[in-house]
């Protein structure tokens, strides 16, 4: 309701859908803030969906290598269209994207993981098309994801980069990664049942550029 103030006509208060006001003797004139309809359950549900594939694409593109592999500037707005768009995290048998192409083919490979350790193993890469004359390093690179947590006060699910040190290309012997899990990353498995790995095998030149990486390696316990 708005209140005539003086015969020159000024005014205070709500008139429509406009609110005016005087404020050093100027009459400033806003619009009335609008009451947004309740969400209903599928606008929830999507927009609960999207925060959840921005918080996970957030921990990716914490990596280095998997950032670059997304095409570092930019990175993270692609991450997240493609896990929006192509799979749903918060679903417990979807496992983010964490790159955006399959590279060369793993053989034999295993992804395992436990309260205190990640094991990435593979079979010799001898069938790729990896010149070792350029590449001379390898790492694994990847994500966990930790879900139904075990208490009310932990969030629905936790995402952590993990990340192997170099190793020596060898395409003749098989691959063996081992990642300890210690410091705050050793919390995550005492609080959630589930846990989900998502890794991939970059190859590095001599100087640690990298040069191309593998499909997506998945583990779970």
């Amino acid at each position: 309701m708005a209140v005539l103030l003086n015969a020159l006509g000024e005014i205070r208060g709500r008139l429509g859908n406009c609110v005016y006001s005087k404020r050093n003797g100027k009459i400033i004139i806003s619009r009335r803030p609008v009451r947004k309809k309740k969400p209903t359950e599928e606008e929830s549900a999507r927009h609960k969906k999207f925060g959840t594939a921005a918080y996970i694409s957030s921990i990716i593109n914490q990596n280095p290598f998997l950032k670059s592999i997304w095409g570092g500037k930019g990175a993270f707005n692609k991450i997240t269209k493609a896990n929006f768009k192509d799979t749903d995290p918060c679903m417990p048998d979807n496992f983010p994207i964490i790159i955006p192409r399959e590279g060369f083919v793993v053989n034999d490979y295993s992804v395992k993981i436990s309260e205190k350790k990640i094991e990435v193993n593979a079979g010799p890469l001898r069938q790729t098309e990896i010149n070792t004359k350029v590449e001379k390093w390898i790492i694994a690179a990847g994500v966990i994801v930790y879900q139904e947590p075990l208490g009310m006060s932990y969030r629905e699910l936790e995402a952590i980069e993990v990340r192997t040190n170099p190793k020596a290309i060898n395409i003749n012997e098989p691959i063996c990664f081992s990642i300890e899990l210690h410091g705050t990353n050793a919390a995550a498995p005492m609080l959630y049942k589930k846990a989900r790995v998502m890794m991939t095998l970059v190859t590095l030149k001599g100087n640690g550029t990298m040069v191309r990486h593998s499909m997506q390696l998945k583990g779970e316990n």
